[in-house]
Protein backbone atom coordinates (compact mmCIF):
# COMPACT_ATOMS: atom_id res chain seq x y z
CA UNK A 1 0.00 0.00 0.00
CA UNK A 2 1.44 3.65 -0.72
CA UNK A 3 1.64 6.53 1.52
CA UNK A 4 -1.11 8.55 -0.73
CA UNK A 5 -3.45 5.49 0.71
CA UNK A 6 -3.26 6.79 3.94
CA UNK A 7 -2.13 3.00 4.73
CA UNK A 8 -2.77 3.56 8.91
CA UNK A 9 -6.50 3.84 8.07
CA UNK A 10 -6.83 1.90 5.09
CA UNK A 11 -4.69 -1.25 5.57
CA UNK A 12 -6.73 -2.69 8.36
CA UNK A 13 -9.60 -1.94 6.26
CA UNK A 14 -8.37 -4.29 3.51
CA UNK A 15 -7.06 -6.94 6.08
CA UNK A 16 -10.41 -7.27 7.01
CA UNK A 17 -12.09 -7.43 4.07
CA UNK A 18 -9.98 -9.80 2.38
CA UNK A 19 -10.18 -11.78 5.44
CA UNK A 20 -13.87 -11.93 5.36
CA UNK A 21 -14.27 -12.19 1.41
CA UNK A 22 -12.05 -15.24 0.88
CA UNK A 23 -8.96 -16.25 -1.47
CA UNK A 24 -10.86 -14.89 -4.89
CA UNK A 25 -10.76 -11.37 -3.78
CA UNK A 26 -7.85 -9.34 -3.60
CA UNK A 27 -5.16 -6.59 -3.16
CA UNK A 28 -5.88 -4.43 -5.97
CA UNK A 29 -4.06 -1.19 -4.82
CA UNK A 30 -2.08 0.15 -7.64
CA UNK A 31 0.74 3.49 -6.97
CA UNK A 32 -1.35 4.98 -10.03
CA UNK A 33 -5.16 4.58 -8.38
CA UNK A 34 -6.16 7.58 -5.80
CA UNK A 35 -7.65 4.75 -3.37
CA UNK A 36 -6.88 1.37 -1.96
CA UNK A 37 -9.16 -1.11 -3.41
CA UNK A 38 -9.83 -4.94 -3.07
CA UNK A 39 -11.09 -7.01 -6.50
CA UNK A 40 -13.01 -10.23 -7.68
CA UNK A 41 -12.45 -11.00 -10.97
CA UNK A 42 -16.02 -12.12 -12.46
CA UNK A 43 -14.70 -13.42 -15.70
CA UNK A 44 -11.64 -13.71 -18.08
CA UNK A 45 -12.90 -10.76 -20.03
CA UNK A 46 -12.09 -8.24 -17.90
CA UNK A 47 -15.24 -7.60 -15.55
CA UNK A 48 -14.41 -6.91 -11.75
CA UNK A 49 -16.09 -6.05 -9.18
CA UNK A 50 -14.56 -3.94 -6.78
CA UNK A 51 -14.29 -2.13 -3.56
CA UNK A 52 -12.63 0.88 -3.21
CA UNK A 53 -11.49 1.18 0.60
CA UNK A 54 -12.12 5.10 2.86
CA UNK A 55 -8.36 6.70 2.88
CA UNK A 56 -9.86 9.34 5.37
CA UNK A 57 -13.11 10.25 7.58
CA UNK A 58 -14.95 12.60 5.57
CA UNK A 59 -15.15 12.54 1.37
CA UNK A 60 -13.14 15.21 -0.82
CA UNK A 61 -12.30 13.79 -4.09
CA UNK A 62 -10.90 17.27 -5.06
CA UNK A 63 -7.97 16.33 -2.55
CA UNK A 64 -8.29 12.46 -3.36
CA UNK A 65 -9.65 11.75 0.04
CA UNK A 66 -12.87 8.79 0.21
CA UNK A 67 -14.75 8.88 3.07
CA UNK A 68 -16.60 5.96 2.37
CA UNK A 69 -16.26 2.35 0.70
CA UNK A 70 -17.33 2.42 -2.87
CA UNK A 71 -18.28 -0.78 -4.58
CA UNK A 72 -18.48 -0.81 -8.34
CA UNK A 73 -18.40 -3.29 -11.27
CA UNK A 74 -15.56 -2.40 -14.00
CA UNK A 75 -15.66 -3.49 -17.56
CA UNK A 76 -12.03 -4.25 -19.05
CA UNK A 77 -10.61 -2.17 -16.53
CA UNK A 78 -11.52 1.43 -17.85
CA UNK A 79 -15.40 1.31 -18.02
CA UNK A 80 -16.44 2.11 -14.81
CA UNK A 81 -20.34 2.22 -13.42
CA UNK A 82 -20.31 2.60 -9.76
CA UNK A 83 -23.26 1.34 -8.00
CA UNK A 84 -23.33 2.11 -4.60
CA UNK A 85 -21.04 3.03 -1.05
CA UNK A 86 -21.38 1.92 2.34
CA UNK A 87 -19.67 3.50 5.59
CA UNK A 88 -18.28 -0.16 7.15
CA UNK A 89 -16.80 -3.50 5.32
CA UNK A 90 -19.87 -5.53 6.36
CA UNK A 91 -22.06 -2.86 4.45
CA UNK A 92 -19.72 -2.92 1.47
CA UNK A 93 -19.49 -6.99 1.05
CA UNK A 94 -23.14 -6.94 1.46
CA UNK A 95 -23.40 -4.46 -1.85
CA UNK A 96 -20.78 -6.52 -3.36
CA UNK A 97 -22.76 -9.63 -2.57
CA UNK A 98 -25.64 -8.11 -3.95
CA UNK A 99 -24.20 -6.98 -7.48
CA UNK A 100 -22.46 -9.60 -7.71
CA UNK A 101 -25.17 -11.51 -8.22
CA UNK A 102 -27.05 -9.14 -9.80
CA UNK A 103 -24.55 -9.84 -12.67
CA UNK A 104 -24.76 -13.07 -12.67
CA UNK A 105 -28.53 -13.42 -13.20
CA UNK A 106 -28.57 -10.39 -16.28
CA UNK A 107 -25.50 -12.08 -17.86
CA UNK A 108 -25.66 -15.68 -17.11
CA UNK A 109 -22.28 -16.00 -15.36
Amino acid sequence: MYKHHNPKLAEPLLKELLEKLGSNWYDSCDHNNLFPSVSYEIDKEGIYLNINIPNGKKTNLDDEILGEFYVYISEFDTDTDYFGDAKTVDEAIQLAKKLLQNHKEAWGT
